[in-house]
């Protein structure tokens, strides 16, 4: 991880993305890793929002196409919380338990 998830050179923010998903996928821990694919799935996002701020938007893509890709970016969203889901069973379980101490 040379960058720690991003990169400290300037840049666009769809590229400091771009740099975040590359050390993400290639992550040590799982609980890192599962972040990628919903990175991944935002940097078109991104790359749609830049080029409406910099009035250079062309027809490769549209703030409408990025629009469209809400479903990809709930399903990765879906894919982290299927991923935490089991510590936040532990972390449930052990409030509970706490509080009957």
């Amino acid at each position: 991880m040379s960058r720690e998830f991003g990169s400290f050179q300037p840049g666009y923010l769809y590229q400091q993305i771009d740099f975040a998903v590359s050390d993400l996928a290639d992550a040590y821990h799982e609980s890192s890793r599962v972040w990628s694919g919903l990175l991944s799935e935002f940097q078109p996002v991104a790359v749609a929002i830049c080029g409406a701020e910099a009035c250079d938007t062309g027809p490769e893509q549209t703030i409408i196409e990025a629009i469209e890709a809400l479903p990809r970016l709930r399903k990765e969203l879906e894919t982290i919380e299927n991923f935490l889901a089991p510590y936040k069973a532990v972390a449930e379980q052990a409030i509970k338990t706490r509080l009957k101490a």
